[in-house]
């Protein structure tokens, strides 16, 4: 599963990122241009997730953990951070959304805790380059239009590569760059022809180090709680 993650780049970095991938046109005027930088990004918290409209892509704050349409009210019922890709496109929540609302969430390092006979170690796990990347994301906008409209979103998530199963047996789907455009493209409404970007992304470009177990309270947000950890 994913989570906890790291978001603590500017939106232009995230933009220039998508914008690399080629295909993509950022509409950097949309929207708040700032959040504040967020180390120990939790469920509940708004944070950025690029969506499309026609060419455009962009990026706006979304409540993580997914808000189905037909809910009363935002605190009724489950409020899932994750979707699993082996069942997202018969699950009855996820089925809709991963036709026609799929989304990108970027990221800069997410978190797993590795079960050991003294208890569970948490790492952080990013891109060798340092360079931000982005999950497979759905949303959903409960209330549209309506007073109180609140826009969620879950991170689906698949099998470990060979890096992460070190640690866990799952892990987010994070998407190659020459697939940003097509997993946002709103004409490709089948699964079938997205199964291919759901599979678990190269180890060979990723790397893992063990943090602090101050990652474990979302009350721990500083710098500090990426930094390799050191055995007293």
């Amino acid at each position: 599963m994913c989570g906890r993650y790291g978001l603590y780049r500017s939106r232009m970095d995230y933009e220039n990122a998508l914008e690399a991938s080629g295909g993509l046109t950022p509409d950097r005027g949309r929207g708040p241009q700032s959040i504040p930088p967020n180390y120990n990004v939790s469920p509940t918290n708004a944070v950025w997730v690029a969506r499309r409209d026609g060419r455009n892509v962009w990026l706006e704050p979304v409540v993580w953990g997914l808000l189905a349409r037909w809910a009363k009210a935002p605190d009724a019922g489950p409020r899932p951070i994750n979707a699993r890709k082996e069942t997202v496109a018969t699950n009855k929540l996820f089925g809709p959304l991963v036709r026609r609302k799929r989304c990108l969430v970027p990221c800069d390092g997410f978190y797993e805790w590795k079960r050991t006979a003294s208890g569970k170690q948490p790492h952080m796990i990013r891109m060798k380059s340092g360079e931000p990347f982005f999950f497979a994301g759905l949303y959903e906008i409960w209330h549209e239009g309506q007073p109180g409209e609140l826009a969620t979103f879950t991170i689906i998530t698949g099998e470990a590569n060979e890096l992460v199963a070190s640690i866990h047996d799952r892990m987010p789907v994070i998407v190659k760059p020459a697939d940003y455009e097509r997993w946002l493209d709103p004409a490709v409404t089948d699964p079938a022809a997205l199964a291919d970007i759901l599979k678990p992304y190269p180890a060979g470009e990723m790397t893992a180090h063990r943090i602090s177990p101050r990652v474990n309270s979302p009350r721990n947000n500083d710098p500090g709680i990426t930094d390799p950890f050191q055995e007293p």
